[in-house]
């Protein structure tokens, strides 16, 4: 009978932490957020309601968009946190890129972020950064309807580009573009894509001659060398 008791008394508990579990965490959360950028507390509860709603709209844990902001802040700038409106709206962008990485949203807010420091992105103007990122991330998408590689697969091979296609003055459509023929032409999928796309441009760069066939694929994306 007590055993009994007892074992209910268990489940009751775990049942009220599990129940609980979500909103603390969440608090951790904001409390990274204040602590991490100092945000004044009229703004903390500005992005505390744009994450609570952004998973409502998305389907999303609040936790999910929290920890999207962490992140933001954390690679491109902790002043972002000073213009709640433009960092929910960089959320909301990096939830909508995560619907075509299989709801992926730390890995649609790692590509993102990437993409914007590979590039160069000035972030000093958050309306202007919140553009660029709704940009590129526009990019990815229209790039895997008109292509064959998939958005995760594209994410993967900009990650492992990194700047050089920046620094190399190749454009973000044009990156995109050679990275589809890779995938179409080449079988070179994700990380090995870019790897392999950073190494041409590499070779380009000490101006040593290309391979006939990766010149092909290069003027088949439109990179005319």
């Amino acid at each position: 009978m007590l055993d009994s008791f007892a074992n209910n008394m268990q489940r009751a508990s775990d049942s009220v932490m599990s129940f609980m579990q979500p909103g603390i965490e969440f608090e951790k959360r904001m409390a990274e957020l204040k602590a991490s950028t100092g945000v004044a507390d009229d703004k903390l509860k500005l992005l505390g309601t744009s994450a609570r709603n952004m998973a409502l709209d998305f389907g999303l844990e609040a936790t999910q968009g929290t920890e999207a902001y962490l992140e933001i802040l954390s690679k491109l700038s902790p002043e972002l946190a000073k213009s709640p409106k433009q960092l929910a709206e960089m959320g909301e962008t990096t939830a909508l890129l995560a619907k075509s990485m299989r709801n992926d949203m730390g890995g649609a807010t790692r590509v993102l972020t990437t993409m914007m420091n590979a590039y160069n992105i000035d972030v000093t103007n958050a309306a202007d950064a919140s553009m660029k990122m709704r940009m590129m991330s526009d990019m990815l998408t229209v790039s895997f309807k008109d292509g064959a590689v998939e958005v995760p697969q594209l994410a993967a091979s900009m990650e492992s580009l990194g700047a050089t296609g920046y620094q190399a003055n190749v454009s973000l459509a044009e990156t995109l573009a050679t990275l589809q023929v890779l995938g179409q032409k080449g079988s070179k999928f994700g990380a090995d894509a870019g790897v392999a796309f950073r190494n041409v441009l590499t070779i380009l760069g000490q101006g040593q001659l290309m391979p006939r066939e990766t010149l092909y694929l290069l003027n088949q994306a439109g990179v005319n060398i």
